[in-house]
């Protein structure tokens, strides 16, 4: 049996991450109705491989569910390297799932993170 992620705890904004494992694993639900609801229509698309969540993906291979911190660092590698061209934050997204990685967040976070740009900021007025 696998053991939950320490930072888990710490962050209950990613509590679905937790839940999820717990269903996976002990087959255990949140208390709450609506967050048993919502782990039990989302557990499906998940699986647990060595300790590591992943989700399941259409025509692709699983995708790495990452924590915050692991998010944050992956979005602004991505866009440094990957996405140089500052194509915007959709195409930022997509290339992440391509190289598969998700977090729930993932699309906000690169809407978020073009909006730290500067260089992108200049392309968006460019276009307007």
């Amino acid at each position: 049996m696998h053991a939950l992620h320490p930072s888990l705890k710490s962050q209950p904004k990613w509590f679905w991450i937790a839940d999820i494992i717990r269903c996976k694993q002990e087959s255990e639900l949140p208390e709450k109705k609506y967050d048993a609801d919502c782990v039990r229509r989302r557990a499906p698309s998940f699986e647990i491989v060595d300790g590591q969540l992943y989700k399941r993906s259409f025509g692709c291979p699983l995708l790495c569910c990452l924590l915050p911190d692991e998010a944050k660092i992956v979005s602004m590698e991505a866009h440094r390297v990957t996405c140089a061209a500052h194509h915007g934050a959709n195409t930022l997204a997509r290339k992440l799932i391509i190289k598969g990685f998700y977090w729930h967040t993932m699309v906000r976070d690169c809407i978020d993170e073009v909006r730290k740009c500067p260089t992108c900021q200049a392309f968006a007025k460019k276009d307007a």
